[in-house]
C-alpha cells in the first residue's frame, strides 16, 4: 500500500526533504520503495539532491536507489544537484563509492 500526503509526496520523500536520515532508515527497513515516484516522477533521491541532503542521499544510494531515474522533466538526481549547486551530492552520485 502506498501512502501519499496531499502535497503528493510519500513518507520517504518527506524524510528526504527534511534530512531525516533516521526516519528514512526506518521507512526503508519497513520496505518503503526506495524509488517510489510522485506524479512528476520524482524519487526520494531527486528530493534529497534538490535539498542538498547528503546523508539521506547516501542512505538511498546505499539501498540501491536509481541515480539515473528521470523525472517528468527528464532530469536525473545528478541534473538536479548540479542545477542547485549541491556539490557534495553531485560528488556522491557521480563518483563510484568504495566497497
Amino acid at each position: 500500500m502506498h501512502v501519499f500526503f496531499q502535497n503528493g509526496l510519500a513518507p520517504l520523500h518527506m524524510a528526504a526533504q527534511g534530512d531525516h536520515v533516521d526516519s528514512a532508515r526506518i521507512l526503508l527497513y519497513h520496505r518503503a520503495p526506495v524509488d517510489d515516484v510522485t506524479v512528476d516522477y520524482l524519487t526520494p533521491l531527486h528530493v534529497a539532491a534538490h535539498c542538498g541532503h547528503v546523508r539521506v542521499a547516501k542512505l538511498l544510494l546505499d539501498r540501491n536507489a536509481d541515480p539515473n531515474a528521470r523525472a517528468l522533466n527528464g532530469f536525473t538526481p545528478l541534473h538536479i544537484a548540479c542545477k542547485k549547486n549541491r556539490i557534495k551530492v553531485c560528488v556522491l552520485i557521480f563518483l563510484p563509492q568504495n566497497p
